[in-house]
């Protein structure tokens, strides 16, 4: 399961392909099934943005009815998020690639951000400009989105990350063995 939360909304997926919208105090507002198993969910102000295992991504508006394509990769969307001014919809996949495409027309790329050797399992927002993205590689890499470049390498010696989180200042990361906690 994931959940987001934007002002009155929370948007959650499910493994069995199931998309629901609730208010602030939980009622159900609106449910869909997905075409393909959901892999991760954004909410706007006015839409609900899914991406799937075969690679697409999705836009739907908040009662869930009308249903947009927004792009697609080759393999697997691991992740996504839209900048805080929605100008841009980051994405990253099983094939070592963070795609930074303009939202909501995502045909136009404005640029892919490589660095990893293996796939990309997770990207965080650390501010506007400021991403982190986690692979596969046992690396952190922090990427500078105004400039496109990549600012530091983080490797772990103790295996794939499996999840990090992140509320300023803190942040902290897991394996398999390990929970890090840095400041």
């Amino acid at each position: 399961y994931q959940r987001r939360v934007r002002g009155e909304c929370v948007a959650v997926i499910s493994n069995n392909k199931v998309v629901e919208t609730f208010d602030r105090k939980f009622q159900k507002q609106a449910s869909t099934v997905a075409i393909k198993r959901p892999t991760s969910v954004q909410v706007t102000n006015k839409n609900v943005v899914i991406s799937d295992k075969s690679g697409d991504a999705y836009s739907y508006d908040l009662s869930l009815t009308n249903q947009k394509y927004l792009l697609g990769h080759v393999s697997v969307v691991m992740d996504m998020v839209l900048t805080p001014d929605h100008k841009f919809l980051i994405t990253c996949d099983r094939d070592e690639k963070i795609r930074v495409s303009h939202f909501p027309n995502c045909y136009n790329i404005e640029t892919y951000l490589l660095g990893h050797e293996e796939y990309v399992l997770q990207i965080l927002l650390l501010s506007p400009n400021i991403l982190l993205s986690v692979g596969g590689d046992q690396k952190l890499l922090l990427w500078d989105l105004s400039s496109q470049t990549l600012l530091q390498t983080l490797s772990s010696n103790h295996g794939d990350y499996t999840s990090v989180s992140y509320t300023s200042p803190y942040l902290l990361t897991c394996n398999k063995r390990h929970v890090m906690f840095t400041n």
